[in-house]
């Protein structure tokens, strides 16, 4: 598992993209939001969220079943072209990590 903080400059409509070569789980503000519990070869899991500006909690949660394996997460801007990787910062989004308590 991994987890960064995620800070929103406005309150924005996010685009989630996880590519998963088996199972996963996506956290936002400790609440799963997108989950495959199987085993598949990679492919990709999307969802929109909307998030209030501030600081919200990701985590991402990894499951490695066999064979291959790869995990990706990115987001994007509801309307806009480019996605970013996790940890990437962008116009409205900027990221820090958890403290040593995992907050």
């Amino acid at each position: 598992a991994f987890g960064t903080r995620m800070t929103l400059v406005k309150a924005s409509d996010i685009e989630f993209f996880v590519v998963s070569d088996d199972g996963f789980a996506l956290l936002v503000d400790e609440e799963e939001k997108m989950t495959f519990t199987g085993t598949t070869p990679a492919m990709l899991s999307q969802s929109t969220m909307h998030l209030k500006k501030g600081t919200h909690k990701i985590e991402l949660r990894y499951f490695q079943g066999g064979g291959e394996m790869g995990i990706k997460l990115l987001y994007r801007i509801k309307g806009e072209t480019k996605k970013h990787y996790i940890g990437i910062d962008s116009k409205l989004v900027h990221f820090s990590l958890p403290d040593k308590r995992g907050k």
